[in-house]
């Protein structure tokens, strides 16, 4: 019986079309849109890959040559550049994934060691272990300088709360400081080993931390709410020898982006039916809550 025979089936039985479409809608809103693209540097150093999680696979490669550091830290403008520290690590270049070229290249004070996109729109660059400099990207900017008393390491990324996140000393937490006053953690969060200590860290737009294993193989989903392991998507095949091929450098920063910067179409809003099964067992519990009320 097709789904259309099912749907008149029930609505025949005393269901009606609003209530139908009320919960379909509420329903496929609980499926997950796809993740946007992970952008991040190869072993090579030499090359920026764009890797689908879902599909677990490169969508797209960006030559960058020796524009970026083997280890680079990234951050996506809302303008869809990448930025990333230079070869030098005094300085960051601002890559058109458009164009694929370097369009501007930025001196940063004393150099340059980790760098965020914050929710206020602002670029935070880290450097000397100590200072984490606030800049207007229009222009590049310096604002503001917080000083952290007792240091902060090179790779953090700013959270949608507006708190900045970094690896604690011991590479096995995740702490959170309150810039402002940032000699005091205000949350500190288990990772173990599950994250590479040191590499890149970002947030995903599910609001979990993302990070690299120490293998280069996965990247790791960590969810502060839940304080776990939430999810590990495989960026890597294993050739006969046992040797990994990762699309990512295992010490690379990592940052999201969306679909549209390498012209593939735009993921469906969430609410949109997007798939045979979720549409059948969003149907399926719509008959059986009609049954149970009748």
């Amino acid at each position: 019986m097709t789904m259309v025979m099912l749907i008149l089936q029930r609505l025949k039985q005393g269901g009606s079309i609003l209530s139908f479409l009320t919960f379909f809608v509420v329903c496929t809103n609980a499926h997950s849109a796809p993740l946007p693209l992970l952008y991040g540097i190869d072993g090579n150093g030499t090359t920026v890959n764009a890797f689908d999680l879902d599909a677990q696979r490169v969508v797209a490669s960006y030559y960058t040559g020796d524009a970026f550091q083997a280890e680079s830290r990234f951050a996506l403008s809302p303008d869809g550049s990448l930025y990333g520290q230079d070869g030098s690590g005094r300085a960051v270049n601002v890559y058109d994934l458009s164009t694929r070229t370097v369009a501007q290249r930025y001196d940063c004070v004393d150099g340059c060691s980790g760098l965020s996109f914050g929710p206020d729109g602002l670029l935070y660059i880290s450097r000397g272990g100590f200072w984490v400099d606030a800049y207007d990207p229009t222009g590049f900017r310096l604002l503001t300088t917080y000083t952290f008393d007792g240091g902060i390491g090179g790779s953090f990324a700013m959270g949608p709360d507006g708190l900045l996140y970094t690896w604690a000393p011991d590479g096995l937490h995740v702490d959170a400081y309150v810039l402002g006053i940032p000699s005091v953690v205000v949350a500190t969060y288990d990772t173990g080993e599950a994250i590479n200590a040191g590499s890149g860290l970002t947030f995903g737009p599910d609001g979990h931390v993302y990070g690299i294993d120490g293998n280069g193989a996965f990247v790791i989903a960590f969810s502060l709410r839940e304080n776990r392991v939430v999810a590990t998507h495989l960026v890597a095949t294993y050739s006969a020898d046992g040797a990994i091929n990762s699309a990512f450098n295992a010490g690379s920063g990592l940052v999201f982006g969306t679909r549209a910067d390498i012209g593939a179409p735009v993921p469906l809003s969430p609410w949109v039916p997007v798939g045979g099964a979720v549409g059948a067992m969003c149907l399926v519990l719509w008959m059986n809550r009609r049954a149970k009320s009748d």
